[in-house]
């Protein structure tokens, strides 16, 4: 017991912490995309794209899910940073690359980060990939499925390495 809790409580705690967090920052993304709606063009288009608010959600909580399974695994506070910024800028980059390249069903969109990352894609790359004639990338309700599975296994992993560990 750490404070009271069992370690199934303090594992849902946790996640508690992560599923608010990815509701403020998604409720962030919100008033300032209104705020700078509504300065530069009129109420009028106020749904505008608002299923990109559910994809800045899942995008967040994938992300912290992630982030939370690293800390478990390691338990170094910068071990664990130093490991999730390599595999957010460099090894997922390069497996992606790779796996698209190598295999024909472009796996390298499903990788557990890049899948999120794909719902939110920056302006400038898709205006490249559609000046590049690049094949069309799977639908954004593949993304969301394969964001689900992963925060999925990062909770069930998660949980499993906790209750098998040592205090």
């Amino acid at each position: 017991m750490i404070d009271g809790l069992t370690r199934l409580q303090f594992y849902h705690a946790k996640w508690g912490v992560i599923v608010v967090l990815s509701l403020f920052t998604t409720l962030y993304v919100f008033i300032v995309g209104f705020l700078f709606g509504i300065s530069n063009s009129s109420i009028s288009e106020f749904p505008g794209h608002i299923e990109k608010l559910l994809y800045t959600f899942i995008l967040t909580l994938n992300y912290f899910g992630f982030s939370l399974l690293l800390s478990f695994l390691f338990k170094r506070s910068g071990l664990t940073i130093g490991i999730f910024f390599l595999y957010c800028m460099f090894i997922e980059t390069l497996l992606k690359g790779l796996l698209n390249w190598k295999i024909e069903s472009k796996p390298g969109f499903y990788l557990p980060l890049q899948c999120s990352d794909e719902l939110l894609p920056f302006p400038i790359l898709d205006m490249v990939k559609s000046i590049a004639k690049l094949d069309a990338a799977p639908s954004n309700t593949g993304y969301i499925i394969a964001s689900c599975i992963w925060i999925a296994i990062y909770y069930f992993i998660g949980r499993v390495k906790l209750m098998k560990s040592d205090w």
